[in-house]
């Protein structure tokens, strides 16, 4: 029946996780590093896929082959899958493939009930460096909006990195193992250099959506905007191999890992801050204590308070993505309004990328 199959496949599961190598294995011992920590960083890391999903079994279902066939799955420690009021095709596929399954009502109970204002004020007064968890909440029973979900990523699980994926985000068919490699291994170091997050969405979708093509400046950029809605999401621009910014832009944009050993194989990061570029979690990867824990904070906007301003302590990423719980658009919609682009935050992006957009059922 149903419960001898759930444990055929965990048995399967298990025998798989024996056979799987981790990440630091496959990092290169002459690694393009600027120092032996970066080095140490590669040999110690620990990666996290996890895989968010809403009732589209096709889509998941071609997502995951890709991202077996490229060896993502080999490389990564832990699978997670964050499945949202799943149908029993979902369950099947991350089970057979290896993933620990996790709903959003089950991690909700887990969690017990939100702990009192008083308590969350005497934990922080005891250890300051220990900060409580976001609390979850759903919008509706077993279901996570984005910020949610990106939130509950961070809580449920343990490797130092968490790579975040929609399930419509599968894995370009050109890429074969070692560019995964390359590229996580590559963004990694990025992370420890200091950026916030990288994002791994393939060059190949320009043209798609907002993401417009490079020829004839169809970016579109506006460096002179005051805030982030007025700049127009110009970090597209980025992606653009000739790019240039004016003389007296604001920006602050630097090619990294562009060496010879890095163009040797194709890889070619560009990193910026916040000022130019809306919020964005599509293919992403962060580290994830520094999610849990940096606090981001910028001068008041003057018109209204905001998460952000340093008077009021600033926040965390985890815990602004947890408070968005009842929108599904909560989270990227929060962070223009709330005009994340002052907070100069650190990013980067790789112009080849790894994961592109297809929806098969929606």
């Amino acid at each position: 029946g149903a419960r001898s199959l759930v444990t055929t496949l965990r048995r399967r599961r298990r025998r798989r996780r024996r056979r799987t190598r981790r990440l630091s294995s496959f990092f290169p011992s002459d690694a393009d590093s600027d120092s032996d920590s970066d080095s140490d960083e590669a040999a110690s890391v620990s990666i996290a896929l996890v895989a968010l999903s809403y009732r589209t079994p096709a889509t998941l279902r071609r997502s995951v082959r890709s991202w077996l066939e490229a060896g993502l799955l080999h490389v990564v420690d832990e699978r997670v899958a964050l499945l949202n009021d799943p149908t029993p095709a979902e369950v099947a596929i991350c089970l057979r493939h290896g993933f620990d399954v996790k709903r959003p009502r089950d991690l909700i109970e887990a969690q017990g009930p939100p702990p009192s204002h008083q308590r969350q004020q005497r934990r922080k007064r005891s250890n300051e460096t220990h900060r409580a968890l976001p609390f979850l909440r759903t919008v509706k029973r077993d279901v996570f909006t984005i910020g949610a979900a990106f939130a509950a990523s961070l809580v449920t699980t343990s490797s130092k990195y968490v790579l975040f994926l929609e399930k419509d985000f599968a894995m370009d068919d050109a890429m074969k193992q070692s560019h995964v490699v390359d590229e996580l291994a590559t963004s990694i170091l990025m992370l420890k250099r200091g950026a916030a997050l990288v994002r791994l969405r393939s060059i190949k979708d320009q043209g798609c959506g907002t993401f417009r093509r490079c020829e004839k400046d169809a970016n579109m950029p506006n460096w002179r905007g005051r805030t982030t809605f007025e700049r127009r999401r110009n970090w597209w621009s980025f992606y653009c191999k000739d790019f240039q910014q004016p003389p007296d832009a604001r920006a602050d944009v630097a090619d990294c890992a562009v060496g010879s050993p890095a163009l040797a194989k194709g890889l070619h990061f560009r990193c910026f801050t916040s000022w130019d570029s809306n919020w964005s979690l599509n293919a992403v990867v962060v580290d994830r204590l520094r999610a849990l824990t940096e606090r981001w904070k910028a001068r008041p906007l003057g018109r209204r308070p905001t998460p952000f301003d340093a008077p009021l302590g600033g926040q965390t990423l985890a815990d602004y993505a947890a408070q968005t719980w009842n929108k599904q658009d909560g989270f990227e919609v929060g962070m223009l309004k709330d005009d994340w682009g002052r907070l100069r935050m650190p990013l980067c992006l790789s112009l080849r990328g790894l994961f592109r957009h297809v929806e098969v059922d929606g």
